[in-house]
């Protein structure tokens, strides 16, 4: 596949700290995974209201209600379709471009906004990090986000010192000046260094608003940021196994013929599991980086 960066958008990349790709996935992905994901949220929506506890998921209380708002370790949910995406030909280009051959990768998430959950990403910037080591979080967005549908916001090239986000909350509140505000649509892509300083819109709209994550980095820096020598070599073999899931469910086959197969698909997964349950068999806790918080009264934040 051709490289899906340019050398003007790696220069971007490089000085403002990120860059977007319009339309990384086409209309016929963004189909099946609106579908997928519509019913994988409402039985996580049916299992969470039952009692059933679910792991690996974030949700908020806001006014008396619950809403699920994280799923993370998403290739261990029952669906082959996170692995796909990740083995994606134009994701490997701009990995392959931005870190190289050998990157690891060091997270998977899906993220949802719904009506009424008001949530926004608070001001952050990722884990301080040796300059030196290229890394790089992928978020593609599956619904449209804009000014009323969280959106991020992202002050450029805050990437290359420490920020002290607290007093950029204070000084800016929710003021635009100064900052990119990301509308994407559904298949685009934000690029970004982790380093980089952001927070987003408030969550007004009456729509759903879906992405997924995945984060990349070197060896080196992911022994950097605490991941033992065991839970990188765990993690090793899954880009691989991804490249390995997109061919087998995509060879011969147009997107939609693939996506169709539904019976490749589970077949496909039930052998790709032992593998997946292995990834996740050595604990990691992740880096938080620099946040400040700005939740409102009464609201309560719960991850398991």
């Amino acid at each position: 596949m051709p490289d899906v960066l340019s050398s003007h958008t790696l220069e971007e990349l490089a000085k403002h700290g990120f860059t977007i790709v319009r339309g990384l996935l086409t209309p016929e992905w963004i189909e099946h995974l609106h579908t997928i994901s519509s019913t994988w949220i409402e039985s996580l929506d049916r299992a969470r209201l039952s009692g059933e506890p679910l792991k690996e998921h974030g949700v908020i209380t806001r006014q008396e209600k619950e809403y699920l708002y994280s799923v993370e370790r998403l290739h261990n949910k029952g669906r082959i379709e996170s692995l796909e995406l990740l083995g994606h030909p134009a994701i490997r280009s701009l990995v392959r471009q931005t870190i190289g051959d050998e990157a690891l990768a060091t997270f998977e998430g899906f993220f949802i906004n719904r009506q009424g959950d008001g949530l926004r990403q608070h001001w952050h910037q990722g884990p301080i990090r040796d300059r030196a080591e290229p890394a790089i979080n992928v978020t593609i967005a599956l619904d449209d986000l804009d000014d009323t549908s969280a959106a991020p916001r992202i002050l450029p090239g805050s990437h290359l010192e420490p920020q002290d986000v607290c007093k950029l909350r204070d000084e800016r509140g929710d003021s635009p000046e100064g900052l990119a505000l990301i509308a994407l649509h559904a298949g685009d892509a934000l690029v970004c260094d982790p380093m980089i300083a952001s927070n987003s819109v408030r969550m007004q709209s009456d729509r759903t608003v879906r992405t997924v994550q995945y984060w990349f980095r070197t060896d080196a820096l992911a022994t950097n940021e605490g991941f033992s020598d065991g839970w990188i070599a765990v993690r090793r073999p899954l880009l691989p196994l991804a490249d390995f899931v997109y061919s087998r469910l995509h060879e011969g086959k147009s997107e939609r013929e693939s996506f169709a197969d539904t019976a490749a698909r589970e077949s496909l997964y039930e052998t790709t599991f032992p593998d997946l349950h292995g990834l996740y068999a050595v604990k990691a806790i992740y880096p938080s980086g620099n946040f400040c918080l700005d939740f409102k009264t009464g609201d309560v934040i719960k991850t398991e």
